[in-house]
């Protein structure tokens, strides 16, 4: 029960961290120039500069992590309560 717990705190911390830096995301600025790069482990590498497809991609970055460590929780609310 134990491993399992630090487990999910691990988790939940590594989600935080997640969700803190794409907060952190400071997109269409006039000053800056955005670019998102995606590379596979193969090294094929896509790359856009289109700050909209960009802004997108971190909100559903930001959404999926943000599910995840509502799961997350509840896991550790359940194992701590069980």
């Amino acid at each position: 029960k134990n491993e399992k717990l630090n487990k999910l705190l691990n988790r939940r911390a590594t989600l935080d961290k997640v969700l803190t830096q794409l907060d952190s995301f400071t997109l269409g600025s006039d000053k800056m120039h955005d670019k998102l790069t995606i590379e596979d482990s193969e090294g094929n590498e896509f790359t856009t500069t289109k700050t909209n497809l960009i802004a997108e991609i971190v909100d559903l970055l930001k959404e999926k992590a943000q599910a995840e460590y509502e799961k997350t929780e509840a896991e550790i609310l359940e194992l701590a309560t069980a």
